[in-house]
């Protein structure tokens, strides 16, 4: 398994990990990356749209979506701005995208607490 972490968002080195990872018939997995709208010259649509267009043997995933730091949650608390609100459903949507399934048009609102499993 090759892996990386995009920081910044880059899709000229994700390009060519991408190429490494099928020369050496390996999976690669992106173990987190900057979804937000302010740290990045690359677009969100794009680099999520180079990891769709290498799908099934590359993944993405974002670190602690229950942010430890209120500055670094995702979902919680509740009080990011409407840009990074469109970029967190853009993530959401990329992901059912990634299995197959049809995304949702807006956020599911969570019931919390959540059932134990």
């Amino acid at each position: 398994m090759i892996t990386d972490h995009g920081y910044p968002r880059n899709t000229g080195i994700i390009q060519r990990e991408i190429e490494i990872s099928q020369r050496f018939f390996k999976n690669f997995l992106i173990g987190e990356y900057d979804w937000t709208t302010t740290q990045s010259s690359v677009s969100l649509d794009a680099y999520l749209a180079l990891i769709e267009a290498n799908k099934p043997n590359i993944g993405d995933m974002i670190w602690n979506v229950m942010g430890h730091e209120p500055d670094d949650s995702m979902y919680y608390p509740n009080g990011n701005s409407l840009a990074d609100q469109a970029n967190i459903l853009k993530v959401v949507q990329h992901w059912y995208r990634m299995r197959n399934l049809t995304p949702p048009s807006q956020l599911v609102g969570v019931t919390l607490p959540q059932p134990e499993f």
